[in-house]
């Protein structure tokens, strides 16, 4: 909330009921009013007395005291000499119809600062919620892509899992030559299978060996044999 601005001196921090250069210039003048009406008694009770040499007195500048003088000193002398100088100890309140504008325009702009500090309020409120909503959005977002990413991922890789089982199944069908029962592991079944082909493989190569050799050492006896005879 800012500061009041009192309209008498222009100065921030008070009100112009609280104003200090006002009641200086109030008493102030109420004191030269004093002085004006005692000079004035003085001078109607003793007309004989030659009159005192006032010396010159240059106008005053400041626009409080040539503003509010007269208005003073007119209220004084009335008051004062209709009531036996008892305005020395009453002050009325001076320039009301001032003093109420004033005491409006205070309130009015006291209001309309009120009024705009929470319209300020409101609008900050709603920036920050509006902000909020739009991280909190972009965070879900995120997150939803984050997971849909992780989520494809995981698929690619069940997908390449189960074309290479599905290669190696019929790699090892091929292998075994028939068809492989579900559960059955399929490295340890082809690998047995062809060790054990490869084992009778090479037995049957030995037989055949053997075979051979006996059958060249029939043909050499044969030979030997037909040699003798001639």
């Amino acid at each position: 909330m800012e500061r009041p601005v009192c309209h008498y001196c222009r100065r921030p921090g008070h009100f112009i009921r609280d104003c200090r250069t006002r009641m200086r210039d109030m008493e102030q003048q109420a004191r030269q009013s004093n002085g004006n009406q005692a000079s004035t008694s003085g001078s109607a009770s003793a007309p004989s007395a030659p009159s005192a040499i006032v010396p010159y007195q240059p106008p005053s500048n400041d626009v409080r005291n040539q503003t509010f003088g007269n208005s003073s000193n007119e209220y004084n002398g009335g008051y004062g000499n209709g009531y036996g100088g008892y305005n020395n100890n009453y002050r009325r309140p001076w320039n009301t119809d001032r003093y109420d504008k004033s005491d409006k325009v205070e309130k009015m702009w006291n209001w309309m600062s009120e009024e705009m500090q929470e319209r300020e309020r409101i609008k900050k409120e709603k920036e920050i919620a509006i902000k909020k909503e739009e991280d909190d959005r972009r965070k879900r977002e995120e997150d939803e892509k984050r997971l849909a990413e992780a989520k494809e991922k995981e698929e690619f890789k069940a997908s390449i899992e189960l074309m290479v089982q599905s290669q190696m199944r019929s790699v090892c069908e091929e292998v075994l030559g028939r068809k492989v029962v579900d559960g059955e592991r399929l490295v340890a079944a082809a690998t047995t299978e062809v060790r054990q082909r490869t084992e009778a493989v090479a037995k049957t190569n030995q037989v055949d060996e053997v075979l051979r050799e006996k059958d060249e050492e029939i043909v050499r006896l044969k030979e030997a044999m037909a040699e003798m005879q001639r």
